[in-house]
């Protein structure tokens, strides 16, 4: 009846404009009694919405989604939930860094750059003067820890008995890459140079005393960037939906369809990207370092850096599907989760794969590598603590975070400060923008020349004064919350008081932060299944519905829809039951036709956790044997 008076309702609005007066008080009167009073002394409005549309109020409601759980990792969870596959993802990689991308790469990370350390980690003449006395002292150790990098042989260097290009496991430097023999001579260095700077500062120096020292740390980031132009197959779908909108409206029973102008057509939208990063040593604390610039200043809030807005791809970057992952270098658990100071090599694989460059000085290809490398060890190090203390790429920061980071080869010294002041870049207007990055960068110095004679030419331990400068940079308490968006008594999964959730849901979210390979490869469309049967229907409809339907013919008319079959619309919610490893069955249950994979009383794991979940177990149906009465 009801669907019949709707007919109804539009066959007469069509032809009159608005429905007749008896179909208007028999539709009220389905709907209870009339009402005897509308009015009422205080007019009352309807609620404004924030949003402007239905994207925009979607977007907000997965903001505070996200922002409403209370532990870390559930927030990580939650990013990647929509995706059980993973997001299609552009890979940046500290080690292989292409130097026509600095533009592009501020950007992504909404980053200005400054030239020259901030002002507290300046030199001063007059106020530091322990530390020329302390490099007077160190000068000599640092020089020997260089020389004696000369006189180590390592097992692969020994030469043995095969022949090198003819033979199979032979051994000998001119077996190993460019690369791997100078990183392995930078990675030594550095940590002699550590070692000796660190000794003589920690007794004096508490924070450096307590300071947790990491090496070859994980390092991952993971966020979504707004605002970036659509690339031709978006356009091409985009332009198709305009023109099937645009055939359809002519019609009568298309004729209150939306129109799809060119200014959604042509309108930016957001990327997803990674970070991969590993340094050589990174030293972390309890406490934050103190932040360079009040996160209101000015220098924070107009925004500088350059609009490089074209797909990653036409810069040469790859795509993979993966989940995205927010790793310091640590796992949530540890206490001493802020930065101090990190460590990286120079290498840049680009230098040995590329063929041909638009920069033929390889002094400047260097420095514009070394910058690159600079904003994304930091961003990435930065993102990582945001999230450990309950931010997310979808939640804004509400105070900054600060950290130094040093490039070197042991020759030429890089110096960097960075100080995140936004960590959700999703935004796709430009304007509406209000906080941008900040990253100051110290000139390239030279520790010495070369080599010569078992001596180092033109050896200079003054270069060394703005390292010291870092590791002399105390980090300190914050008079507020660092943690606003955890919950103060269970902050982390681990603490959750219910042992079944807290155990299956760490295995969950360290599988994802494992980044392994899926047991399941996700479905694709083959290339003969695009030409054959969904552009050209080549093979007869009898013959082509006798085999086993493919996913994507079967997301159209299969009662699950695409939640179920379509791969980028799959969540990664449990759907399934636990599965019980053979050796963890009962006896009597591995028995041929009755292999209990799954255990039905096991309740799935659903986010947010619950305080307590039932956990049943099967009734013990075993024969025991008989018993007296």
């Amino acid at each position: 009846m009801a669907l019949h008076l709707e007919n109804m309702k539009c066959a007469s609005k069509f032809l009159t404009g608005r429905p007749p007066l008896r179909l208007r008080l028999g539709v009220r009167g389905l709907h209870g009694p009339t009402k005897q009073n509308e009015y009422t002394a205080t007019a009352v409005y309807p609620k404004i919405s924030p949003s402007r549309d239905r994207n925009e109020e979607n977007t907000h409601r997965t903001k505070e989604a996200v922002k409403s759980l209370k532990t870390v990792e559930e927030k990580m969870y939650q990013i990647n939930r929509p995706k059980m596959f993973g997001w299609y993802t552009f890979m940046l990689r500290s080690h292989f860094i292409m130097p026509d991308t600095l533009d592009w790469t501020k950007f992504a990370t909404c980053t200005h750059v400054i030239d020259g350390l901030p002002t507290k980690l300046q030199y001063n003449k007059d106020t530091d003067k322990s530390i020329d006395s302390l490099i007077s002292q160190i000068g000599a150790e640092v020089e020997q820890a260089i020389l004696n990098e000369e006189y180590v042989e390592y097992k692969r260097d020994v030469s043995n008995d095969k022949i090198y290009k003819s033979e199979k496991f032979a051994s000998g430097k001119e077996t190993l890459d460019k690369e791997v023999i100078e990183k392995r001579r930078s990675d030594f260095i550095i940590k002699r140079i550590h070692n000796v700077i660190q000794s003589h500062l920690a007794p004096s120096n508490p924070h450096v005393m307590n300071a947790v020292e990491d090496y070859s740390a994980r390092r991952d980031a993971f966020w979504f960037r707004g605002g970036i132009m659509p690339d031709k197959l978006m356009l091409g779908k985009r332009l198709g939906n305009q023109r099937f909108r645009k055939e359809k409206a002519k019609s009568l029973e298309y004729e209150r369809i939306k129109q799809y102008g060119d200014e959604l057509v042509y309108a930016p939208y957001e990327r997803c990207i990674q970070i991969h990063d590993k340094p050589v040593i990174q030293m972390r604390h309890e406490l934050p370092l103190e932040q360079f610039l009040d996160r209101d200043d000015a220098l924070c809030t107009q925004v500088q850096f350059p609009i490089a807005d074209l797909d990653p791809r036409s810069y040469g970057f790859t795509a993979e599907c993966q989940h995205g992952t927010n790793i310091p270098g640590h796992w949530p658990q540890d206490s001493n989760r802020m930065g101090l100071l990190s460590y990286h090599n120079r290498i840049n694989k680009y230098e040995s794969r590329r063929i041909g460059s638009a920069y033929p000085n390889p002094e400047e290809m260097e420095s514009l590598g070394d910058e690159i490398r600079g904003i994304m060890s930091n961003f990435a190090w930065t993102m990582g603590q945001a999230v450990q203390l309950g931010f997310s790429p979808l939640n804004e920061l509400t105070f900054p975070l600060a950290s130094q980071s040093v490039n070197t080869d042991g020759k030429s010294w890089s110096f960097y400060a960075y100080q995140m002041n936004t960590c959700d870049l999703s935004e796709n207007d430009h304007n509406a923008r209000t906080h941008q990055n900040l990253m100051w960068k110290h000139p390239t110095v030279q520790l010495y020349s070369k080599i010569e004679d078992g001596k180092l030419v033109n050896f200079d331990p003054d270069c060394l004064r703005p390292l010291i400068k870092m590791y002399l940079n105390k980090p300190k308490e914050r008079a507020y919350n660092m943690r606003p968006y955890l919950d103060p008594a269970v902050p982390l999964v681990t603490d959750h008081p219910d042992p079944y959730q807290r155990k299956q849901f760490l295995e969950i979210i360290r599988n994802q932060m494992a980044q392994k390979p899926h047991h399941m490869r996700k479905p694709e469309i083959y290339m003969w299944e695009k030409v054959k049967l969904i552009d050209n229907v080549a093979m007869p409809k009898q013959f082509a519905l006798t085999r086993r339907r493919r996913w994507w013919h079967m997301q159209k008319f299969d009662p699950l829809g695409k939640e179920h079959w379509h791969p980028e619309f799959v969540n990664y919610d449990q759907k399934e039951l636990k599965y019980i490893p053979k050796g963890m069955r009962p006896a009597w249950t591995r028995r041929r036709g009755l292999a209990r994979r799954y255990n039905k009383f096991l309740p799935k794991i659903e986010v947010p956790l619950k305080d307590k979940v039932a956990v049943w177990r099967a009734p013990d149906r075993t024969y025991k044997g008989e018993h007296d009465d």
